[in-house]
């Protein structure tokens, strides 16, 4: 059984305070992993989703959102306030600064320092981490249509790597690539990004 370490690991939390820690349905939890619970600054909640996967020694901080599908490998860490969406994989010795945003589909290679945004569907590594292209591996195990992962290349060719300001290359993108699903999360990421995204790898794969 996992340990749970239930009180928030922050210096203003009280004895009393009324915080949570909701987790879903199907997760698994391997050794030791540690989960906080939310503060009252934070909104009081830390939740997790459904079917995730933490591998041993994993941890999520106080007030984090989890979504469903991803997996954390063993000593991928959060720390207070990330928000993960959906079908994450986060490698090994990750560790996640706070406030950062991590993109649904993402894929973080292991031993990365992660300190700004990652974006949906990017592949990403490093110390500190750099996008280095679309995660079409995962892409594909979620039956995301081919042309569809063309079109995402296209949109990360133009975000990362074009020279462009973030918000020119936006523009760019809604006006130039059709706008199916995929591409509609990523521009509203990268829109709604506070901490602003990573940045590119000098040579993309």
């Amino acid at each position: 059984m996992p340990r749970l370490a239930w009180t928030p690991r922050i210096k203003k939390h009280k004895p009393g305070d009324k915080t949570f820690l909701e987790i879903g349905e199907g997760n698994i939890f391997r050794e030791f992993v540690t989960m906080n619970r939310g503060t009252l600054e934070g909104g009081g909640t830390t939740r997790i989703g459904d079917r995730n996967l933490f591998m041993a020694y994993a941890h999520v901080a106080h007030d984090c959102i989890v979504g469903n599908d991803n997996i954390f490998a063993n000593v991928a860490t959060l720390a207070g306030h990330v928000t993960v969406e959906d079908r994450v994989v986060i490698g090994g010795l990750t560790a996640i600064h706070q406030f950062v945003h991590l993109g649904k589909m993402a894929m973080l290679g292991g031993c990365s320092k992660i300190t700004q945004d990652v974006p949906p569907f990017g592949l990403c590594d490093g110390n500190p981490a750099v996008v280095y292209g679309v995660n079409v591996i995962g892409l594909k195990r979620a039956q995301v249509p081919l042309s569809s992962v063309k079109l995402l290349k296209e949109a990360f060719r133009i975000l990362f790597y074009s020279g462009l300001a973030k918000s020119t290359a936006v523009e760019k993108i809604e006006k130039e690539i059709p706008s199916v699903e995929e591409i509609q999360h990523l521009v509203r990421f990268v829109k709604a990004s506070e901490r602003g995204l990573i940045k590119g790898a000098n040579t993309p794969t």
